[in-house]
């Protein structure tokens, strides 16, 4: 017998001490069992121990598949109150139209480094963006404009609102210009006079300032025209002034002038 109660305590630990009734419940079944077939049916006693085993590995099995399913139902209960609890995720419609978002969209992926720094400060200044062969800043307060705008850019750079690219040397990469760093410097005015996009570089604007600086200084076209809409520009500037003829023209419309008056 002593085997019978060692392969009893196995099951039982093995069971996950499900509980106590099924400790004494399976000795009692077999006994009771062993007992009514040595009595009743006088059968040898390794026939009744088997069905005994038998019987008590049924119940045992039948408590152990109760045991799960109350397991998968409290899991289901659980889940259910988690879901009543968390309120529905409510989408909320995208309104505006399909030029807004297509307009948002061309202006995120058109944000790149192709524009010079001077051409944006030029086109700033003048409201357009000029051609190869055209001046710029040849107007009375152009100068004091470009200076404007100059800062207008350093603040916005610092605000991290516009992004400037540079080289920290001719032999690095181009990197954006953190934001923090327009705190302490500032674009070096005096180097857009000189028609080389690629001398214009940062300079120390703070006497806690570092002596790190970028060159060859480029900005995005798409960005300038977001900060400086030609609209404004415009307004800004005021109505245009035209300008005098010179007297190649002068010649060259005075003998249509002249027919218009005959006729």
């Amino acid at each position: 017998m002593s085997w019978l109660v060692k392969g009893w305590l196995f099951l039982w630990r093995w069971a996950g001490h499900y509980s106590t009734a099924v400790f004494i419940l399976g000795p009692t079944v077999t006994a009771a069992l062993w007992a009514a077939g040595a009595y009743f049916f006088r059968l040898p006693p390794p026939i009744i121990f088997l069905g005994a085993l038998v019987a008590a590995a049924t119940i045992l099995l039948l408590l152990l598949i109760g045991k799960e399913w109350n397991r998968s139902q409290g899991r289901m209960i659980a889940a259910r109150a988690l879901d009543a609890s968390v309120p529905p995720i409510k989408s909320t419609p995208d309104t505006r139209s399909i030029y807004v978002i297509e307009a948002e969209e061309k202006a995120h992926t058109a944000t790149k480094r192709d524009t010079w720094i001077t051409e944006a400060i030029f086109y700033a200044v003048h409201g357009r963006w000029l051609g190869a062969d055209e001046q710029a800043l040849n107007r009375d307060g152009d100068t004091d404009r470009a200076l404007d705008v100059v800062k207008e850019m350093r603040q916005k750079a610092a605000d991290g609102e516009f992004r400037i690219w540079g080289r920290a040397s001719s032999s690095h990469a181009y990197q954006a210009v953190p934001s923090e760093f327009w705190i302490t410097h500032s674009i070096d005015f005096i180097r857009i006079f000189a028609n080389n996009p690629h001398g214009v570089k940062t300079e120390p604007a703070a006497f806690n300032a570092t002596q790190e600086t970028f060159s060859a200084l480029m900005v995005s076209k798409a960005e300038v025209e977001k900060a400086w809409p030609p609209q404004s520009l415009s307004r800004a500037l005021g109505p245009a002034t035209p300008r005098p003829l010179t007297d190649y023209e002068i010649g060259k419309k005075l003998p249509i002038i002249d027919r218009a008056l005959a006729g």
